[in-house]
């Protein structure tokens, strides 16, 4: 059997100690977002500079491509 005070007291020590885990997992997400978006920062430069390195070597082999057939043509005339 437990008395209206007793029940009191132990709603608010539960509530409290919600509140304290509410205000930790709080402080902690902040710096996980962070994190993450580091993450997917160096993932996304990365990629760009992959795809820049591709398209740098696609357009440099085009123009290897066209001054060959620049000079066969030349050296036709």
């Amino acid at each position: 059997l437990t008395y209206p005070a007793e029940e009191e007291e132990e709603k608010e020590r539960c509530e409290c100690s919600r509140d304290r885990l509410k205000s930790q997992s709080n402080a902690l997400e902040p710096q996980s977002h962070n994190l993450t978006s580091k993450a997917t920062v160096i993932k996304v430069w990365c990629l760009h500079n992959v795809l820049l390195l591709a398209n740098y070597l696609e357009f440099k082999s085009t123009l290897t491509g066209l001054m060959t057939l620049a000079n066969r043509t030349t050296a036709t005339r």
